[in-house]
């Protein structure tokens, strides 16, 4: 899979296009609809840019490092992908990514430092990243599109503090020494959330996440015990437990509306409560729970579907 050919960019190569630089309200601009990097020479090439006004991508490079310590915004997407040998990837002072962040398949890639990075204007993507212990983005706010973290095998460490809104939907798939997950600030996803096939995680938490604009799905976390939002108000879509076979409790403290209800192969649950839930728009589906003996709905008031 190549990103360039998806990006409709073949027969780009690397020193064939004219980087155009100026200044620009005393800042150094740069433009070019894309830069491909594959040497040393190209990113000495763009390191005086502050705004670059296009996409940047490093894919097949032979580099073992890959920084820029002058840029601030990219107006178009940054792709870092299939990059053997690349241990260390420093953006030190970007603040502004205005299309797509993907970062993946970098098989030995250690060190990411995007700790200045606010705004994502498109989605992230950040996968199979096979030995990237840490993801700390500190100070991002919005993704504008989806969120992804699939894959990333080291995973022991994931910071997205600040972000407070994603307007797609966020998957966390697959990390599989990642043990906790909190997402301290997020407040609303306006599509699905999914947390699935981790072997080690434990305990996932987002306590200000109010809304969810579609599912909600947790299945086949192995380990999983602690499950906490507890200021979800509304779901437009099902919620979906599935095969987390340690999860002995599930409450939904704050939810009013939802779509359905699947709550499958969970053999350690116990408790299911949704205190505040009034209306349920399909179905309650429960199957092979072996050990659930306490369901509480006490203020149900409408089921649009079958129990």
């Amino acid at each position: 899979y190549s990103v360039v050919a998806s990006l409709g960019y073949l027969g780009f190569t690397p020193g064939v296009l004219e980087l155009t630089t100026q200044m620009d309200a005393g800042r150094q601009f740069c433009d070019q609809s894309i830069f491909l990097i594959h040497r040393p020479a190209d990113v000495s090439a763009i390191a005086p840019c502050e705004v670059f006004d296009g996409s940047l991508v490093v894919e097949g490079s032979a580099l073992s490092e890959f920084a820029l310590h002058t840029l601030k915004v990219v107006r178009g997407n940054v792709i870092v992908t299939n990059n053997p040998r690349m241990r260390s990837l420093r953006l030190d002072f970007l603040r502004e990514i205005q299309g797509d962040l993907v970062i993946q398949a970098n098989l030995n890639l250690h060190e990411l430092n995007l700790r200045q990075l606010q705004s994502i204007g498109g989605s992230l993507s950040l996968s199979t990243n096979m030995k990237l212990e840490k993801l700390t983005f500190p100070n991002v706010q919005q993704i504008h599109g989806n969120a992804e973290i699939i894959a990333n095998q080291a995973l022991q460490e994931l910071d997205l503090s600040q972000l407070q809104t994603i307007n797609g939907s966020l998957t966390l798939r697959s990390n599989s020494t990642l043990t906790r997950s909190a997402w301290t600030q997020l407040q609303k996803v306006s599509g699905s959330v999914e947390v699935s096939a981790h072997e080690n995680l434990t305990y996932v938490s987002a306590i200000n996440l109010s809304q969810i604009g579609k599912d909600l799905r947790l299945i086949g976390n192995q380990h999983l015990r602690r499950f906490y939002f507890p200021r979800l108000l509304a779901l437009q879509g099902d919620v979906v437990v599935d095969a987390n076979v340690e999860l002995q409790d599930l409450e939904l403290q704050s939810v009013a509306t939802l779509g359905g209800i699947r709550v499958r192969g969970n053999i350690a649950l116990a408790t299911l409560r949704l205190p505040q839930a009034q209306v349920i728009h399909g179905d309650i589906e429960l199957g092979t729970n072996l050990g659930l003996n306490d369901l509480r709905l006490p203020n149900l008031q409408s089921l649009g579907g079958d129990l």
